[in-house]
C-alpha cells in the first residue's frame, strides 16, 4: 500500500492512535510506580520505627526506592518523548490538512503552554513531566534519606 491510498484522515488517525497508546501508557505506568514506591516507603518508614536488626533491611529498601524512582523516571523520559514525536505527526498533519485555525488543537497548544508555564514556580501551570519529575526526585531523595537514616541507626 502507498501513500498514494492513505488519506489525510488516516494518517491523522494513525498518529492519534499512536499518542493515545503512549498518553495512556505514561499514566498507567506513573500509576504504578506510586504504588510500588508508596509500598517501598511504608516498608522503609516501618522499618526505621524497628530495632537495630531491621535497619540493614531498612537500607536495602532505601536504596531500592532510590532506584525504582530512577528507573521510573527515565522510563517516563522515553514515553514523554514519544508523546512529543506523536504531537509532533500530528501537527504537521494539521498544518497540511485543517485550513481553520482553531481547529489545529495540538498545533496551538504549544504556543499557549509557551505562555501558560512561564512566571513564578507556584503560580504557574506545570506540565505532566515537570510534575512527574518533582515526584521522581522527591523519592528517590527520600529513599536515599531513609537508606543513610537507617545505615547510622545500624552502625550506631
Amino acid at each position: 500500500m502507498g501513500n498514494q491510498d492513505v488519506s489525510g484522515q488516516d494518517m491523522l488517525e494513525h498518529a492519534w492512535r499512536y499518542f493515545a497508546l503512549h498518553a495512556e501508557q505514561r499514566m498507567s505506568v506513573f500509576n504504578f510506580f506510586l504504588a510500588l514506591s508508596g509500598l517501598v516507603a511504608a516498608g522503609l518508614a516501618a522499618s526505621l520505627q524497628r530495632d537495630r536488626s531491621f535497619q540493614l533491611f531498612g537500607v536495602a529498601l532505601g536504596f531500592l526506592l532510590a532506584l525504582i524512582s530512577f528507573v521510573f523516571w527515565k522510563l517516563d523520559q522515553r514515553t514523554g518523548f514519544l508523546i512529543t514525536h506523536a504531537e509532533d505527526a500530528i501537527m504537521q498533519l494539521e498544518r497540511q490538512f485543517f485550513t481553520v485555525t482553531a481547529a489545529r488543537l495540538i498545533g496551538s497548544e504549544r504556543e499557549c503552554r509557551a505562555t501558560a508555564t512561564s512566571g513564578a514556580v507556584i503560580t504557574r501551570m506545570w506540565t505532566y513531566r515537570s510534575a512527574f519529575r518533582l515526584v521522581f526526585a522527591v523519592m528517590g531523595s527520600v529513599g536515599c534519606a531513609g537508606a543513610i537514616l537507617c545505615l547510622c541507626r545500624y552502625v550506631r
